[in-house]
């Protein structure tokens, strides 16, 4: 397995969550203390779906996979680091920003949010989140994802 592209597969993936969210109009982002996110019910879908493009209505479920895959990290420092750094909305206006601009938490604040040593780095610990998550997403999709390519 190439692990540089299973960390690329792994954040696109979670940089898409927030055009998901807006497509599926799900935008609530709610965890508990051990970054434990919260997953939608399941949608019944009888009624409207006939009115909806088909991104539409996968759209609710694919922001749930992205959520099931971070809860199934097991360490949870690492599931914090990427609800924080990439499925957190801003906690700041971002009005005198382009709409896409997102600035980055600060790591030494985050890091002792997460009781990380101070000598962790930052790139450490997004490399070893994005291949739990890459494991972890759709049974290890975005890893057997790098295998084909690799082959190819």
């Amino acid at each position: 397995m190439d692990s540089e592209l299973a960390k690329d597969n792994a954040m696109h993936k979670l940089k898409e969550f927030p055009t998901w969210q807006q497509i599926g109009n799900v935008l609530e982002v709610s965890y508990s203390n051990d970054y434990i996110l919260e997953t939608t019910e399941p949608i019944d879908r009888s009624e409207w779906e006939h009115l909806l493009k088909w991104w539409q209505r996968l759209a609710p479920e694919e922001v749930n996979e992205i959520k099931r895959a971070v809860n199934q990290i097991e360490d949870k420092a690492l599931r914090g680091y990427i609800i924080i750094y990439y499925l957190k909305p801003p906690d700041y206006p971002t009005s005198s920003k382009p709409k896409w601009f997102r600035l980055r938490p600060n790591w030494p604040e985050v890091r002792s949010l997460l009781g990380l040593k101070s000598n962790v780095t930052r790139s450490e610990i997004e490399d070893k989140a994005l291949m739990a998550f890459a494991r972890t997403y759709r049974h290890g999709l975005l890893e057997s994802y790098t295998d084909t390519k690799k082959r190819s």
